[in-house]
């Protein structure tokens, strides 16, 4: 408004295009289908690159390991992987991290990447889990509640504006926030158990 100098009846407030229902109808129509039928149990994994100011290797291969141990050991059930663009797996050291904690021998058996657009892998899926991600939004707006396994306690030395940012899905209670492998597997259960409850605790 002030940028452009608009009056308050040059403006209207539309919402998100693209969580329009019609658009995400067609989005589930015209999405190829790369997860196997059989598999009708997955957890859909958001990724980002390990290069962030407050998302280090380490953090990275401390999630991936509490995300393998709740979905294997735990809820017997599959991983679907859902590169960031800027991962460019398996070009790169993100797709040996991934074969380190996931298995590379377990590749197509327990886990996979899948080129399929968010939507259509959340409608499949049991939930998502996110080390960050604006995709937890597009979640939100076809029913799918998103766990973000993001360690905050590691930021203290980042920027007041960065730690803002990194914390914004949280604070507005987007997400359910999970720092250990505890906080993930009760949000993780508390969604099984309950999910339609929580969407309505979740959605803004």
């Amino acid at each position: 408004k002030n940028n452009y100098g608009l009056e308050e009846g040059e403006m209207k407030v539309v919402g998100v295009p693209r969580h329009e229902r019609r658009w995400i109808e067609r989005i589930l129509q015209e999405s190829k289908n790369d997860v196997p039928e059989s598999w009708a149990r997955f957890i859909f994994l958001i990724s980002r690159p390990a290069n962030s100011d407050f998302f280090s290797k380490e953090e990275k291969r401390q999630a991936l390991e509490d995300i393998r141990k709740l979905a294997f050991e735990e809820l017997q059930c599959k991983i679907v992987i859902k590169v960031h663009p800027t991962e460019r797996v398996p070009k790169n050291s993100n797709a040996a991290l991934f074969d380190e904690i996931l298995g590379a021998q377990a590749y197509g058996k327990e886990w996979i990447y899948s080129s399929m657009h968010s939507c259509a892998l959340g409608t499949r899926s049991m939930f998502a889990v996110a080390f960050h991600s604006g995709v937890a939004v597009d979640m939100l707006a076809i029913g799918v509640p998103v766990i973000e396994r993001l360690n905050l306690g590691s930021m203290s030395e980042l920027s007041g504006d960065t730690r803002a940012l990194t914390k914004r899905y949280r604070n507005r209670g987007l997400v359910l926030s999970a720092e250990n492998y505890d906080e993930l597997k009760r949000h993780a259960l508390m969604i099984l158990n309950d999910k339609d409850a929580l969407m309505q605790r979740l959605r803004p």
